[in-house]
């Protein structure tokens, strides 16, 4: 399984490739940094940049279905120690009523949070979300190259009411992620387990059999894929008779969305 870990700052990343010793593939427009299976990039600071670097690294990277994409990065809390670790539950922009509901199909190795991305670094603290400048963007961007449930986000709390943002900087930051890092390895082989347990076949033979039966854009293509995807993780893919009595390809990818939609997550055992 490829893991792609996201980054707004080196200093989030050097634990990352200190541990994984991974070598540079390109300095520019971003740092990207890579072994065999597991890949770091540095996207910089905010939602534009963030979403930029996932197109970037998406278009540096070898076809996968099993690929696991995560923005690891620092948050601020209200209260939260510093070091204290959530895996996001729910993502959302501050000025922006959609939200994200990352899955967690194996047990996390930390605790679940709401993360809320803001365009600038947050001073006043909400009460209950961890507050970041990225995450939002990540999810929206990840999410159109993989399937949702391989798209989530960890944040390491840096800063709180009693430390501000003012007092974080770049030794802090690598200290914090480099005591998560025993924490993410061990979370990563879960999901390689549950990832690699499932069938791949069976899902490839289903989409092919479905691109088979209509006309459909590019677009349409992108999303039955990811549909079928997504349908390998949670269930067992087959075409079944309401799928087959859809009359085009906007009505299938409807129903074919509500059928995964359905599907309750499966979690495997530690």
């Amino acid at each position: 399984m490829h893991v792609t870990v996201v980054c707004a700052l080196t200093a989030e990343a050097r634990p990352f490739i200190r541990r994984w010793q991974l070598a540079r593939i390109a300095a520019s427009p971003f740092q990207l940094l890579a072994t065999r299976q597991r890949r770091v990039i540095v996207s910089g600071l905010g939602v534009h940049a963030c979403a930029t670097a996932v197109g970037y690294a998406a278009a540096n990277e070898a076809p996968d279905a099993h690929h696991l994409w995560v923005n690891f990065g620092i948050a601020g809390h209200a209260a939260s120690a510093l070091g204290h670790t959530v895996v996001a539950t729910r993502v959302r922009h501050v000025q922006a009523r959609d939200a994200w509901y990352p899955s967690l199909l194996v047990e996390p190795a930390w605790p679940g949070g709401e993360v809320l991305t803001h365009d600038q670094p947050v001073l006043d603290y909400p009460d209950r979300q961890y507050c970041d400048m990225e995450a939002s963007a990540f999810m929206a961007a990840a999410s159109r190259v993989a399937p949702l449930d391989l798209v989530q986000v960890v944040k390491v709390v840096s800063d709180n009411r009693e430390h501000g943002p003012q007092a974080v900087h770049a030794p802090l930051i690598e200290r914090l992620v480099e005591a998560q890092l025993g924490a993410f390895d061990d979370w990563i082989e879960r999901w390689q387990a549950c990832v690699g347990a499932l069938p791949q076949a069976r899902a490839d033979a289903v989409r092919d059999e479905l691109l088979a039966r209509w006309r459909y854009t590019h677009a349409e293509r992108t999303q039955l894929t990811q549909l079928c995807a997504r349908w390998r993780l949670l269930g067992t893919p087959q075409v079944s008779a309401e799928l087959a009595a859809c009359r085009d390809a906007q009505a299938l990818l409807a129903c074919l969305r509500a059928i995964v939609d359905a599907l309750p997550l499966r979690l495997p055992a530690t």
